[in-house]
């Protein structure tokens, strides 16, 4: 997004230019230029996902690659590069470290050991490995990564010790010793400003123009079933204060009353104990389904966004016996204010499982930018028409 942007700019800048002082097809017209560049940047960025999305389900997409790692980490891998086939490498051989039952996972071929694994690579001309490094066996890591780097034109690591490197990271060479700079963006205070000016400047645009459609839904909640327009629930804020969560209620009057009684049946407390979700809540009243379906049971969070409670865009806002599922993460995550939206939510939110959901919020704190969080906006609004991973 952020390259597409600044392209266009520069492009609708020079075409500006050579027609002031050569051409002139639009004298007396400069703001065409300007409509020019604000429809670019819907057009490029959404041409781009839709062609890699429609390149993803046909073969000719993707690098075949060999998969090296251990039993339990390299079929997690697998499973990410399947799930997003638009990341553009396609699994094509499994290289495990032990044998374990077994000679193919998900279609894909599995070889044990590392000796013929890599003959069987090179008999096939693969030219690019995945490795999913082993954190324990140092020896069998320098004997993997020996083999790759001379006998695969490119590979790529994965694994634990390099859980923190995402985006920003970078590569540094420190005269002959190369390290890894990675920062987390979001706990500069200045970028902490540029953020909240961010929010302040989108709460009141936003706010008055959505303001007619709030007082819509209101009065239809109203209609729906008696009890409150709004539901507050207390979350956990900055600093692992608690605050009042603003929402529009989607539920029956007397839903947390209910909740004990529901949880009593065993498969419904596995599931609320998995990511504090239920899906088919008989609690959820008619309207309440469309609202928790497109999301806008969350607008009036709008209103604790303003008050400096949450942020447009943060980790998801979470209650307080949802803090032991962060272990050591918590620390980093309550340094920040809790988003409307944020990664996990436009990211299959309750489709993923709580340690990925983790993951995603140290990934934004570290990788925070105000184009990211132009992404995710962007992102939020096709995950309201569509609806997908909410209950």
């Amino acid at each position: 997004m952020r390259r597409y942007t600044l392209a266009s700019l520069l492009v609708c800048i020079a075409g500006f230019a050579i027609n002031t002082n050569l051409l002139r097809f639009f004298d007396g017209d400069e703001l065409a230029y300007l409509f020019v560049w604000l429809l670019s940047i819907p057009l490029l960025t959404g041409f781009r996902v839709l062609s890699r999305a429609v390149a993803a389900r046909t073969a000719l997409w993707g690098v075949p690659a060999v998969i090296f790692g251990e039993g339990i980490e390299a079929r997690r891998l697998v499973d990410r590069l399947l799930l997003c086939p638009w990341i553009g490498y396609r699994p094509s051989l499994i290289v495990l470290d032990a044998h374990q039952n077994g000679s193919h996972y998900r279609g894909i071929p599995v070889i044990y050991g590392l000796s013929p694994g890599v003959a069987f690579a090179a008999r096939h001309h693969f030219s690019t490995a995945l490795m999913s490094m082993p954190t324990a066996d140092r020896v069998g890591l320098k004997a993997v990564l020996q083999v790759c780097a001379r006998e695969f034109p490119a590979f790529i690591l994965f694994g634990e010790l390099l859980a923190f490197a995402a985006t920003g990271t970078q590569v540094r060479d420190f005269e002959g010793i190369i390290g890894l700079y990675t920062t987390k963006k979001l706990l500069n205070r200045l970028n902490g400003i540029a953020k909240r000016l961010f929010d302040l400047l989108g709460v009141i645009i936003g706010g008055i123009a959505i303001m007619p459609f709030l007082l819509l839904i209101g009065l239809v909640i109203k209609l729906d079933s008696p009890g409150p327009v709004f539901y507050k629930h207390r979350r956990i804020a900055k600093g692992g204060k608690e605050f009042l969560a603003l929402k529009f209620r989607s539920m029956v009057a007397d839903a947390d009353k209910q909740l004990s009684a529901f949880l009593e049946e065993p498969k419904h407390l596995n599931e609320w104990s998995n990511n504090h979700k239920i899906k088919n809540d008989p609690r959820i009243t008619n309207f309440g389904r469309f609202l928790r379906r497109s999301s806008l049971d969350e607008l009036p969070q709008l209103w604790n966004v303003l008050r400096g409670e949450m942020s447009l865009i943060g980790p998801r806002p979470i209650v307080k016996s949802e803090i032991s599922k962060y272990g050591e993460a918590w620390e980093e995550v309550s340094r920040v204010l809790p988003g409307m939206s944020g990664l996990w939510q436009v990211s299959g939110r309750s489709d993923r499982g709580y340690g990925e959901r983790v993951a995603l919020d140290k990934y934004y704190i570290q990788n925070w930018s105000m184009w990211l969080d132009g992404f995710i906006l962007a992102k939020s609004l096709w995950m309201v028409i569509a609806g997908k991973g909410v209950y």
